[in-house]
C-alpha cells in the first residue's frame, strides 16, 4: 500500500480538478495507492504519522506575511522601487526576508518531524536563490515593468515603493544552515539541481513558465494596486 498525501489551500483547492483529471487518466498499477488530498496551510498539523512525506512545492517560497524592517521609523520605504529583494536594494531588506524565511521553514520543518515516525523520510524541493549577477528572477522582470507602468502614469509610485512580495528564493546554504540549526530533522542528502532546456522545448517552456507566472504573480499586485 503506498498512501500519498497531497496539499491544497481553502483559498486554492485544486482537488476537485486533481480527481476530475485524475478519473481520466487512469492508469493500471500493480499493488493498492491511496492518495489524501488535504485542504489545509501547510504550516498546520495535517499528516498523521507517517514513513514518508514527499513535499515538492512552490508554496514553501511563500512567507508568511510581508518580512518586518522594511520601513524606517519615519514610515519611509527601505526597498524603493523594488517589489521583492533587488539589485538596488540595501543588506537590511535581504536580512528581513531571510529572518522571516528562517521562521516560516523552521516552523514548518519542526511540524513535518513530529509527523514522521521514527527513522522517516522527508523530501522537499525548492527553487534556488539566482546567483549569476547578470540574471534577472520573475520577480525583478515584474519589478521593471512597475517600474515603467510607474513612469507611464498607470499606477503611484508610492504604491509601488510600498509593495513588498511576501516571497523569498533560499541559498542551499541557507537553507543548510537552518536545517542545522533547527535540529528536527538530519540531512541526508541536499543538492542544486539545474535544468536545461533548448530548442524547440525551451519555447515550450517559455509560455508555460509565462502562463504559470501570469497566474501566481498577478493577484496580488492587482489587489493591492486596486487594478
Amino acid at each position: 500500500m503506498i498512501s500519498c498525501p497531497m496539499i491544497s489551500t481553502p483559498f486554492s483547492n485544486y482537488c476537485p480538478v486533481f480527481i476530475k483529471n485524475l478519473r481520466n487518466r487512469m492508469v493500471v498499477v500493480q499493488g493498492h495507492a491511496s492518495l489524501q488530498l488535504c485542504p489545509a496551510l501547510f504550516m498546520e498539523d495535517f499528516f498523521l504519522t507517517t514513513p514518508c512525506i514527499l513535499y515538492s512545492s512552490y508554496r514553501l517560497h511563500w512567507l508568511s506575511q510581508v518580512p518586518s524592517g522594511l520601513v524606517t521609523e519615519e514610515g519611509l520605504p527601505l526597498n524603493k522601487g523594488n517589489i521583492y529583494i533587488g539589485k538596488t536594494s540595501p543588506k537590511s531588506v535581504h536580512d528581513a526576508y531571510l529572518d522571516q524565511f528562517d521562521r516560516d521553514f523552521t516552523n514548518f520543518l519542526s511540524i513535518r518531524a513530529d509527523e514522521l515516525v521514527s527513522g522517516g523520510h522527508l523530501f522537499v524541493t525548492l527553487t534556488p536563490k539566482i546567483d549569476d549577477p547578470v540574471a534577472y528572477n520573475v520577480q525583478d522582470l515584474l519589478g521593471m515593468t512597475m517600474n515603467d507602468m510607474v513612469s507611464e502614469g498607470l499606477i503611484e509610485e508610492k504604491a509601488l515603493d510600498t509593495f513588498n512580495l511576501p516571497h523569498y528564493r533560499p541559498s542551499l546554504e541557507e537553507v543548510k544552515a537552518i536545517i542545522e540549526k533547527n535540529r528536527a530533522l538530519k540531512i541526508r542528502y541536499l543538492d542544486n539541481i539545474q535544468l536545461r532546456v533548448i530548442g524547440v522545448e525551451a519555447a515550450h517552456c517559455g509560455k508555460g513558465a509565462g502562463r504559470a507566472t501570469y497566474s501566481i504573480q498577478t493577484p496580488m499586485p492587482s489587489t493591492w494596486l486596486g487594478a
